[in-house]
């Protein structure tokens, strides 16, 4: 029920977090243990971003998965490793999405493929 999302670390002359990340694969036990019981409390937690983030990852040999996020505040939630390529991803509960200093931060250190 629960995924632990080990970080990335790569040599980018920046200090990195390196504690791992928790992730509940069951939304419904999340909400339990923070007490949301309706669709409004959800929407007005204000950690929604936070529970937004659930993820639910698959076994793969092929692909890697981690998160990255440096000291100063640049992150990705999810970043895929694979043989040929990486990929980032910054997951975000919103009706406008837009490229955030984050997101240029983790395509210009770690020379991701694409980010979503």
């Amino acid at each position: 029920m629960v995924r632990q999302l080990i970080p990335w670390f790569a040599n980018i002359k920046k200090r990195q977090v390196k504690s791992p990340k928790i992730y509940f694969r069951d939304a419904g036990i999340l909400n339990s243990l923070i007490s949301i019981d309706t669709q409004a409390q959800l929407f007005a937690h204000p950690k929604l971003d936070g529970i937004w983030e659930l993820i639910k990852f698959h076994n793969s040999t092929a692909a890697e998965c981690y998160y990255w996020r440096t000291h100063t505040g640049a992150e990705l939630d999810l970043l895929i490793v694979t043989p040929q390529r990486k990929l980032g991803f910054e997951i975000k509960y919103t009706n406008s999405p837009k490229n955030i200093p984050s997101m240029r931060i983790a395509m210009q250190d770690l020379w991701l493929a694409e980010m979503w």
